[in-house]
């Protein structure tokens, strides 16, 4: 059963994720947004506006009687540090993007490091939340598996076996999410190209180092499995051929095989409608071929749309911060559809 304060907590993210999305807007257009009524909304706006969270503006023009106050949401109001390790072509290196509330980038690095360990995270993040006191949750991402917050296999090996997210918690005092790389890139993926809820997806992402791993949405939530081991295609018990980096025909044949061997493997278990291959062994032949393949193991009504995303960042740093947004809130509004 629903109580009191729950209640007041959904209407609250309720008026302020439309308030988030539109900017600005009145009283009366809100409650024709959200549902409420106008006197919830009313309460709301007036407790958000002592907070600081949002800002009583201008007047809007008259329609012939009282002019309606306009509310715009401060982006400013916090912001969400998010922030992720990889290692290509045996460079290991920090990614870490501050952004205000409305998505906006505050600051944004990518850092080579020789080693990734929780002394460098620390000494990177220290000085971060030195500069931006304002942040108020973090979205870490992991090549790895999370469950709870604790990475129990990861690519960067000195963060295997390590509560992640009870450490940072406990040094930072925000809230914090930690989750595995291509779930978090396929929520993002998912979001930007505002694809509809009952759509399947999965983003499968082969990188140069490491194996191969994926992020699994079904009817528009994140698929994790019993223990968060979804997706991790990289430990099915068949070789996985290793993208070339000399550009080697034989090579190139053999991993195009395999990457539509594994397609298969999605398509006979999800049925996606989208699957999104990333990573820098992909071209327009290699995609073409992989297509060609799999029409000759499968018939064509089966096969979903097949495309390629060069680079994943864009769609990683998304799927944390709306990751990092649903921590930060009461976990009640849009922000977590795909929880």
């Amino acid at each position: 059963m629903t109580t009191t304060r729950n209640l007041k907590e959904l209407n609250t993210d309720l008026v302020r994720e439309v308030l988030r999305k539109q900017h600005s807007t009145t009283k009366n257009q809100l409650a024709l947004e959200t549902g409420l009524s106008v006197a919830t909304c009313g309460n709301i706006l007036r407790e958000l506006v002592e907070t600081g969270e949002v800002i009583e503006s201008t007047m809007a023009p008259s329609t012939g009687g009282r002019p309606a106050k306009i509310f715009d949401y401060n982006g400013d109001y916090a912001y969400i540090l998010t922030i992720y390790g990889d290692k290509e072509y045996g460079v290991s290196a920090i990614h870490y993007r501050i952004s205000n509330l409305l998505g906006h980038p505050i600051e944004e690095k990518n850092l080579a490091i020789e080693t990734i360990n929780l002394d460098r995270i620390f000494l990177i993040m220290d000085d971060l939340f030195k500069r931006y006191p304002k942040i108020s949750s973090l979205g870490f991402g992991i090549p790895g598996v999370v469950s709870k917050g604790y990475i129990s296999h990861c690519d960067l090996p000195h963060l295997k076996n390590t509560p992640l997210q009870s450490l940072l918690e406990e040094r930072y005092k925000v809230k914090v999410i930690i989750e595995n790389d291509v779930n978090a890139t396929a929520i993002g993926f998912h979001a930007s190209k505002g694809l509809p809820d009952d759509e399947s997806l999965v983003y499968a992402y082969y990188p140069t180092d490491d194996y191969l791993g994926s992020g699994i949405i079904i009817k528009g939530k994140l698929h994790r499995g019993m223990s968060n081991y979804a997706g991790e295609l990289g430990f099915l018990p068949f070789e996985e051929i290793k993208p070339s980096l000399e550009n080697q025909t034989s090579q190139i044949e053999k991993f195009e095989m395999s990457v539509a061997k594994t397609l298969m493997t999605y398509i006979c278990v999800v049925n996606p409608s989208t699957i999104i291959l990333s990573g820098k062994a992909f071209n327009q032949e290699v995609m073409k071929n992989i297509k060609d393949t799999l029409s000759t193991m499968c018939a064509v009504e089966h096969i979903p749309g097949i495309y390629h995303e060069k680079e994943m960042n864009t769609s990683y740093y998304q799927g944390l911060f709306i990751l990092s947004l649903h921590q930060l809130f009461c976990n009640l509004t849009v922000t977590s559809k795909y929880i």
